[in-house]
């Protein structure tokens, strides 16, 4: 249960980390999307796959190490700050606004606010 939620935890930490990095850039991606699949590193995945708001934060080397039966990931839509969550795991799984206990017992997830980045 506890490396599931340090998943979504590390997750979370990326879409900041990628929120953050381009609060104040004047080109801005329509969306980017961060996954991995068990044993694998989170990364910037699709068309804008830049890995430099991950590898800035130190996130370019966490590892997905729960039992994911699908990829753990996050789709930021950098208009909005609408975040998409995608993961089926053994005690979790994504809805579209977050992470909720399965079957484990395990408590929820925290996901990020929705809010778009102010650039502060």
């Amino acid at each position: 249960k506890s490396r599931e939620s340090t998943d979504i935890q590390n997750l979370d930490t990326c879409v900041s980390a990628v929120r953050t990095y381009y609060a104040d850039k004047d080109t801005v991606p329509a969306s980017i999307t961060i996954s991995a699949a068990k044993g694998s590193a989170l990364k910037i995945t699709g068309d804008h796959a830049d890995q430099t708001p991950l590898t800035d934060a130190g996130c370019a080397s966490s590892i997905v190490k729960g039992a994911w039966s699908t990829n753990i990931g996050a789709t930021i839509n950098m208009t909005t700050g609408e975040i998409t969550y995608s993961g089926v795991a053994t005690y979790y799984s994504a809805s579209t606004t977050g992470f909720t206990a399965t079957t484990g017992g395990a408590s929820p997830s925290t996901s990020p606010s929705t809010s778009p980045s102010t650039g502060a």
